[in-house]
């Protein structure tokens, strides 16, 4: 996740030229790095953003902040911030608080964002309606909304969780508890990893991050770090024989054995002749 989120820092670095109106790449909306979208942009850096706040890497937190900003990207914010309250360690009442604070500061910052921002949260909702009323039990089958919807606009749902009941109908009931059970386990991944994860899936309510290569690419690594607590693979198991160093060492040693000629493995026992019958050839 570092070394991805460093890739994401150079487009947060170009992102401030594009800003002024110079870009080196083509794109279809400034100020969105080395991604065709400043939206893909922003959303990517919020989850980073989170991820690198509770690694306390610092400067990576600021280049991921520069990104969310200069692109404006209301979902990146959100989900930021979603994540960091499901990870911080604090009283109900005190997150009680926050969560209103940031609705007022988001409804706040959506009236003075002018029509623009307006007009995209409008077709949001527009796209979620339609969403909604084409629920069926069964599903229409994955790839079913873009077949149906083939503007370029409307490619997407512009929600995974939606467009998942959409397509798969009540099979989509399964993927829903994969996550609701990896954040009920105690000690799962890193407290970095759980509020990443919170933020892609508040990302998954409202967007599209698992239809996009790189978010969806952050959503698999930091799934797979919250697949197993970090104790049942680096704490030494009685019922597996030792940690996993140990059974290194055992191989290791075990490979010396045979190089020098010992021709059997540490542990084993050595297997004695039988003895031979009397009388026999």
């Amino acid at each position: 996740v570092a070394a991805f989120g460093w890739g994401v820092a150079i487009s947060a670095v170009l992102a401030v030229p594009q800003s002024m109106g110079w870009s080196p790449t083509p794109q279809m909306a400034d100020t969105a790095g080395t991604f065709l979208n400043r939206e893909v942009l922003g959303e990517l850096a919020g989850p980073l953003l989170v991820w690198a706040a509770f690694g306390r890497r610092w400067t990576l937190v600021g280049l991921m902040a520069v990104a969310v900003v200069l692109c404006q990207s209301r979902t990146g914010v959100m989900a930021a911030a979603c994540g960091a309250l499901w990870a911080w360690q604090a009283p109900r009442w005190v997150k009680s608080v926050v969560v209103v604070g940031v609705l007022t500061i988001g409804a706040a910052s959506l009236g003075a964002s002018g029509f623009g921002k307006m007009a995209s949260a409008a077709n949001r909702i527009l796209l979620w309606s339609t969403a909604v009323y084409s629920i069926t039990p069964l599903g229409g089958g994955i790839g079913w909304w873009a077949a149906g919807h083939p503007g370029p606009a409307e490619e997407f749902a512009h929600s995974d969780a939606l467009q998942m009941m959409v397509e798969l109908g009540v099979g989509s009931l399964f993927f829903f508890a994969i996550p609701v059970l990896a954040f009920a386990r105690r000690g799962a991944g890193t407290a970095a990893e759980r509020a990443a994860g919170a933020a892609i899936l508040v990302e998954a309510v409202v967007s599209f991050p698992l239809h996009l290569a790189a978010s969806g690419f952050l959503a698999a690594v930091v799934a797979g770090g919250m697949a197993r607590a970090r104790v049942d693979v680096r704490a030494p198991r009685r019922d597996r024989g030792g940690s996993l160093r140990a059974g290194l060492r055992r191989v290791s040693a075990s490979g010396r054995t045979m190089a020098g000629g010992g021709g059997r493995y540490p542990g084993d026992v050595p297997v004695r002749p039988a003895p031979e019958r009397r009388g026999s050839p």
